[in-house]
């Protein structure tokens, strides 16, 4: 193999990222961008190109950064090896090469019409609802966006151990930076609760699950983005416990363009386990691993969330069945389809 021999060419690493990425070998996959990682892009062993269509050409001069003048680049994972690959893939000078590949390193294309609202609430006075480790798992999540989604870090707003009135704040500083074309991203991971029928979030000062004075509506967070005609993608990492028939989670708003998923079924808890000595929330580390196996800026929702649901089932233990004592949903969609991506 050329790449054994040291012949390290930007065509091979192209066309091997190309192969791995159309059969989804993560592992091959990834073993080569550590390779490409290793020289340094300095992939300077020639070939002969000139069976190499122009298309190609231009995305492989582009991994050298001979291209500056680009439009932002919409990386489709393939989803079902009995379809071919999604053409809408554009690339320099408006090429569209019909195959839609992973940057081979470095973060995924930015596309600027996407935001994030993630928020993390570690901190919470009500000890047997609190997730200790949501903080942690937020900033995780905002640094996989980044690197593997397509989200730029000026759009992304990272909520810490926050009460409600800073987290209002922050939704409606980050909600007048968004129109009509925009996909908002809101993570949410604390404690949750359900008064009267309505979803709540709370605040780092919430006494009790009642004290809705202290919390964010669900409803009201999503409003801030759905009246600017923003599709919202949300996630919910909190614990479900049933209170007079009552959950979070039970609310679904029928206006607008949205997507809600939840870390665990109705009536279970949040399950965490060690990882370099600290907990990590089992559902958000399974969005981070599948967001960097897909390494995508227009990721399928409905895919997205069964690739979860099986991570959270087996992790990296294996590539069929799995057991687990947390289950997530898969998406519950408003006015999207089940393909509408983020």
């Amino acid at each position: 193999m050329l790449l054994e021999k040291g012949q390290t060419s930007r065509e091979t690493f192209h066309f091997l990222n190309s192969i791995y990425t159309t059969l989804g070998e993560t592992a091959k996959r990834q073993a080569l961008e550590a390779k490409y990682s290793q020289i340094g892009g300095k992939a300077t062993f020639r070939v002969d190109n000139e069976v190499v269509s122009p298309e190609e050409k231009a995305a492989i001069d582009g991994m050298a950064g001979g291209n500056t003048n680009t439009v932002p680049v919409k990386v489709i994972p393939k989803t079902d090896p009995g379809k071919p690959a999604d053409p809408t893939r554009v690339g320099p000078g408006g090429i569209n090469p019909g195959i839609s590949l992973n940057p081979i390193v470095g973060p995924v294309p930015v596309i600027e019409t996407k935001f994030a609202l993630i928020i993390g609430n570690g901190d919470s006075r009500m000890k047997d609802m609190a997730l200790p480790f949501a903080a942690d798992d937020a900033q995780q999540l905002r640094e996989a966006l980044v690197a593997n989604a397509g989200y730029s870090e000026q759009n992304i707003d990272l909520v810490l151990n926050a009460t409600a009135e800073q987290i209002r704040k922050s939704a409606e500083a980050l909600a007048q930076r968004v129109d009509e074309n925009a996909t908002v991203l809101i993570y949410f991971s604390g404690v949750g609760t359900n008064i009267g029928g309505k979803d709540f979030m709370a605040g780092v000062d919430s006494e009790n699950v009642m004290d809705s004075v202290t919390m964010v509506a669900k409803s009201e967070l999503f409003n801030q983005f759905l009246a600017k005609g923003a599709k919202v993608f949300s996630f919910f990492q909190v614990h479900r416990t049933i209170t007079n028939g009552r959950y979070f989670g039970a609310e679904v708003p029928m206006i607008g363009q949205l997507s809600q998923m939840q870390a665990s079924i109705p009536g279970a808890n949040v399950q965490a386990y060690i990882q370099n000595g600290k907990n990590v929330g089992l559902f958000t580390k399974s969005m981070i691993r599948v967001l960097a196996e897909q390494r995508s800026n227009q990721l399928p929702i409905l895919e997205f969330g069964w690739q979860v649901f099986n991570k959270m089932r087996r992790g990296d233990s294996g590539t069929t069945g799995g057991s687990s004592q947390q289950s997530c949903t898969l998406p519950v969609l408003t006015n999207l389809a089940s393909d509408a991506r983020f």
